[in-house]
């Protein structure tokens, strides 16, 4: 590392830099994106659960749309939210995923980081 000039260094370093700052800034916005799928999972688990609790019998279900409410048959409203929960937990799969892969991302230039001002440091 020591036979790179300083402008080839310095330039290294931005390029270093700027995907670091990247990566941080899309694990953030990955992170936020978990924790909002992961509040809508919780809330289509506890209708879910509010459904199956009601009795058997003649229940009017209304599901909200915009500023109104629509009556729906309780099997279509307990479809729906089995099919809900299952395309967030699809996400939340593929949003873990992604995450884990920027994390790994950011710790690597981060290591390219200190590697590089460690042999700076030496010569």
């Amino acid at each position: 590392m020591s036979a790179l000039s300083d402008d080839t260094l310095h330039k290294v370093l931005q390029q270093i830099q700027a995907r670091t700052i990247a990566a941080q800034r899309e694990l953030s916005i990955v992170k936020s994106q978990i924790t909002a799928s992961e509040r809508s999972k919780k809330i289509s688990q506890l209708t879910s659960g509010e459904i199956a609790a009601l009795p058997q019998g003649d229940v009017k279900i209304y599901r909200g749309v915009g500023k109104m409410f629509v009556m729906e048959p309780r099997a279509v409203m307990e479809r729906s939210l089995a099919v809900q929960e299952k395309q967030i937990e699809e996400e939340l799969a593929s949003l873990n995923k992604k995450a884990k892969q920027l994390e790994n991302e950011y710790n690597k230039t981060q290591s390219q980081l200190r590697d590089i001002f460690h042999s700076q440091q030496q010569s």
